[in-house]
């Protein structure tokens, strides 16, 4: 795991690190204590990677997505989209979970809704999306994650 630390707090965290040797263990139950949510979010993507694994986090990105006329649209059902998508993949094969496919399926229905109508075109390029290879920019199953905490980070 690639750590981004600013300088000035890594240096901090040296210096006490040196007066108390029980100190990661400290940093870790405040953390646990004082932040439960951030906690929570933190454990479960070292658990799981950057994946939408709370219904909750779903729903919410879900009402995030707009069609290219800015208007809401009404999502697929996660049931939907797992039954058109097992056509193409075994969910339990891929690095994805379905919660990150059914909510890319909807932000691609968003995006492409107005020139693809039929959903099984639409969940195939949620899937290609996911699996892509060369996107540059972190491992491409994570996209549903990052966008998810972008949009819901907003309000």
């Amino acid at each position: 795991m690639t750590h981004k630390i600013d300088n000035e707090v890594l240096t901090l965290y040296n210096e006490l690190k040196k007066e108390n040797l029980n100190l990661d263990n400290d940093m870790v139950m405040m953390f646990l204590e004082n932040m439960p949510k951030e906690a929570k979010e933190t454990l479960e993507i070292m658990q799981y990677g950057k994946h939408i694994i709370s219904k909750s986090l779903y729903e919410e990105a879900l009402r995030h997505i707009k069609d290219k006329s800015g208007n809401s649209i009404v999502p697929w059902s996660l049931q939907d989209v797992m039954k058109i998508a097992s056509n193409y993949i075994n969910i339990d094969d891929e690095k994805f979970f379905d919660y990150d496919l059914a909510l890319w399926a909807n932000v691609k229905r968003g995006d492409y809704g107005h020139i693809e109508k039929e959903p099984s075109k639409i969940i195939e390029i949620a899937i290609a999306d996911l699996k892509d290879k060369d996107f540059p920019y972190y491992d491409a199953s994570e996209r549903a994650y990052c966008w998810a905490e972008a949009v819901t980070e907003k309000q």
